[in-house]
């Protein structure tokens, strides 16, 4: 795990969207 919250937020969001993303596409 990366130290700073911030990576780890940015990595969370990306996911979702991604996540969302996807869904729509599917």
């Amino acid at each position: 795990m990366v130290k700073g919250g911030k990576v780890v937020g940015i990595i969370t969001e990306t996911d979702m969207i991604r996540a969302l993303i996807d869904l729509e596409e599917t």
